[in-house]
């Protein structure tokens, strides 16, 4: 009985209920509770608890001592005489905890109301701590540091590399601008329904920031070649649908991808298929 009551009080349920007020009688019947069948059920229970004024049986009791066939274990945290814990244990154990060894604690976490911990001991807990400390080892040494002064180094390093990243992303912004400018002269400088333009260093997704200025904003189709990805990045206005064209055409040439209408990607082998998609879209909107 016990352990079903405190599975009880571990549940999700009563975690739930810790917080919210206790019911006391009497319970006023409100709509919701009388139309909704789990109001209603739970109205019911109420109604049979509060019948009861008492348990139907009685409890007797009684002190005997009881016979063991053989000693019982309890283990004691703490002195004997004055222990934090104890428990009855029918497995095998130490007489005393020094002879387990080395503990190694991993992580505590709570679980239901309790904690899980992980931990090894003895012989494993002493290789745990040896292939971390390998580990340790290996890293300060690529950064050039001894252990102790290893994560102030690795902080230092990820500082840096932000501050990089930070640069790349002004220079791409700087690169697209510039890309950019040079599209549009070559939109207002061209008859034709199809404009595309490579794109030497830039990769797809910079394509597609790129891209995005046009979107819904050209009556031309455009047509961006990350030559790193050997990819297509299409834009138009919805005319012609630039997903369609992908489904409809890129399979042709070994390519694959799809969009919607103002905007689609197309990927492909090698850059022989991809100019040959591209030539068949031109060829294919004249």
């Amino acid at each position: 009985v016990r352990r079903l009551v405190m599975a009880l009080r571990n549940s999700a349920f009563c975690s739930l209920m810790a917080g919210c007020a206790r019911v006391r009688s009497p319970i006023q019947r409100t709509n919701l509770m009388m139309k909704d069948p789990d109001y209603r059920t739970c109205y019911k229970l109420w109604q049979f608890l509060e019948s009861y004024d008492e348990v139907g049986y009685t409890i007797e009791e009684q002190d005997t001592a009881l016979a063991f066939d053989e000693d019982i274990s309890i283990v004691c945290v703490g002195s004997p005489e004055n222990a934090s814990d104890c428990v009855a244990c029918c497995g095998t154990h130490p007489s005393t905890a020094g002879q387990v060894g080395l503990i190694k604690v991993f992580k505590v976490e709570k679980y239901k109301g309790m904690f899980r911990i992980f931990f090894e001991a003895g012989r494993r807990a002493l290789e745990a701590c040896r292939l971390r400390h390998d580990i340790l080892y290996t890293l300060s040494n690529r950064y050039s540091s001894s252990i102790e002064d290893f994560p102030a180094k690795l902080k230092s390093s990820e500082e840096k590399t932000a501050e990089v990243k930070c640069k790349l992303h002004r220079v791409t912004a700087a690169l697209i601008a510039v890309e950019s400018a040079k599209l549009d002269a070559a939109i207002e400088g061209s008859d034709e329904s199809v404009i595309v333009h490579r794109l030497k260093v830039l990769s797809m997704d910079d394509a597609f920031n790129m891209a995005k200025q046009y979107m819904g904003n050209t009556d031309k189709l455009i047509m961006l070649y990350a030559e790193e990805d050997t990819s297509f990045i299409l834009a138009s206005s919805g005319t012609p649908a630039c997903g369609k064209l992908v489904r409809e055409y890129a399979s042709f040439y070994n390519g694959k991808g799809g969009g919607n209408d103002l905007s689609a990607r197309a990927i492909f082998t090698s850059e022989e298929n991809a100019m040959l998609f591209a030539d068949l879209i031109a060829k294919h909107l004249k």
